[in-house]
């Protein structure tokens, strides 16, 4: 989709990412069924930097329902079961590319 695609391991990482390089408009995935990712400690983390991500979309699997739950409780933008991202990346990247300047 034209867009750049970075990883971080830990959600140290991952704010130092986003704080060390201008990063308009970036759309952040957390994959709840990955170690150590706790929604409630990243998202508000997130929510407060100088440039928020314009979006943040977590999933996990299904049968994860807390774990969904949780990152619904703390302000996740998009929540979704592993399934549902899969079906609906693209859509969602699309519309949230689409919203840069």
């Amino acid at each position: 989709m034209g867009d750049q695609l970075e990883t971080a391991l830990s959600a140290d990482a991952l704010i130092a990412k986003l704080t060390g390089a201008a990063v308009p408009g970036a759309v952040v995935l957390l994959d709840l069924n990955s170690p150590g990712v706790d929604p409630a400690a990243v998202v508000p983390r997130l929510k407060s930097l100088p440039q928020p991500p314009q979006a943040i979309i977590a999933f996990g699997p299904h049968v994860h329902e807390q774990k969904l739950a949780a990152a619904t409780a703390a302000g996740c933008d998009v929540v979704l079961t592993r399934g549902q991202f899969d079906s609906q990346m693209r859509e969602l990247l699309a519309k949230f590319s689409a919203g840069k300047e």
